[in-house]
């Protein structure tokens, strides 16, 4: 249940803070915080070894070495680590130092498209109605702005907003934020709703994803597998249906599309963490969220799959193009999650392609049509 929960925040977390006990070294739950932080991309860490007054020197050395051993060949492989103890006060204020000198070394995040609540959290308050929580990614909230709930469809208008205890009239991306909204009721957010923008993402049942199964996981991942899928803070049960494999070993990876019981609000790019009933298997990237079902083991869809993960700009929107049919430009971009700022270059690099034709509309529209 602890894991389960701390899915639903780990989404927006930019430095992760492991915690070891020095009379107790690593234990399987520190081993799977650890890998999801690997699977989530997270680039910057610290290790505190707590209850340093509890144990010798000798021992002391040797869950430090367990700690090191733990993070190698991680994204958080370089994290400094600190003996610290809550009780005697010692390095307290050293691990303090850090955690505020790395917190303003961490990049800001991209500002632009649409903004993105994943709610975690929802409640009341007399007299202000409904408040909902998240990291905010993506674009900036302000106040009066329409938004909608994805999946549920259901619309509301922002009448407050606050940030670390601070209320404001706008939010940027990065920050954790409570919207009170006009429009619903508490009993109708769930967690993992996403707030955002009207009518440009929908709910999914299925997605196209390249899977990392982690080395220590404690069994291989095979075709048709029952899954349990976590997306920043929505999660749902479901199938993985394995496109080159029968299965895959641990710590290898491979192409696969999930199956989900549950519609939820994935886009391309955003990271996802697959569990089974016993623990972390794997994790990756969400390449398409939309996809048409795939014949397994065939050779041309992986090719095309790559592409989308590994491929320039211009590659990903070709291969994202519908065969002679054309599809507005800024449909595309935000499907591919390219951006709108990334209009005017891709429509040069457009042009000069025999791949692909530019429909300019009287309105001032653009579409594309493949022409392969």
């Amino acid at each position: 249940r602890f894991i389960k929960n701390m899915l639903a925040g780990v989404g927006g977390i930019d430095l992760a803070l492991i915690v070891i006990a020095a009379d107790e070294g690593v234990m399987p739950q520190t081993t799977e915080h650890i890998a999801i932080i690997n699977l989530l991309q997270i680039q910057h860490g610290i290790v505190a070894i707590t209850k340093k007054d509890l144990v010798d020197n000798e021992l002391l050395e040797l869950v430090t070495e367990e700690a090191k051993d733990a993070i190698q060949k991680t994204t958080i492989s370089n994290a400094q680590i600190i003996p610290v103890s809550a009780t005697t006060g010692e390095n307290i204020p050293e691990l303090s130092t850090l955690i505020d000198t790395m917190v303003t070394e961490v990049p800001r995040k991209k500002t632009g498209g649409n903004p993105r609540l994943s709610i975690d959290r929802s409640f009341s308050i007399a007299g202000f109605g409904t408040i909902v929580t998240g990291t905010l990614i993506g674009g900036n909230l302000h106040v009066g702005q329409s938004l909608e709930l994805v999946p549920s469809g259901i619309k509301a208008r922002v009448r407050g907003l606050e940030s670390h205890r601070n209320k404001s009239e706008s939010a940027q991306p990065g920050s954790r934020v409570a919207v009170n909204l006009v429009g619903v009721e508490p009993d109708q957010i769930t967690r993992g709703l996403t707030l955002t923008n009207l009518e440009w993402l929908k709910g999914t049942q299925a997605a196209d994803v390249h899977l990392t199964v982690v080395p220590n996981a404690h069994m291989r991942v095979r075709h048709n597998l029952p899954i349990t899928f976590y997306s920043l803070a929505a999660e749902s049960t479901g199938r993985i249906r394995l496109l080159e494999h029968e299965e895959i070993d641990p710590g290898d990876q491979g192409w696969a599309q999930v199956y989900l019981d549950h519609p939820l609000p994935l886009v391309r790019g955003d990271h996802y963490i697959i569990r089974s009933t016993t623990g972390t298997l794997g994790g990756g990237k969400i390449i398409d969220p939309s996809p048409a079902r795939h014949r397994r083991k065939h050779q041309p869809t992986i090719a095309k799959l790559n592409k989308l993960k590994d491929g320039s700009q211009l590659e990903i929107l070709l291969e994202s193009l519908s065969d002679n049919h054309p599809t507005p430009l800024k449909e595309l971009l935000t499907a591919t999650s390219l951006g709108i700022e990334m209009q005017s270059d891709l429509i040069t690099e457009l042009e000069n392609t025999t791949s692909a034709q530019v429909l300019r509309e009287t309105n001032g529209d653009i579409s594309i049509i493949s022409v392969k």
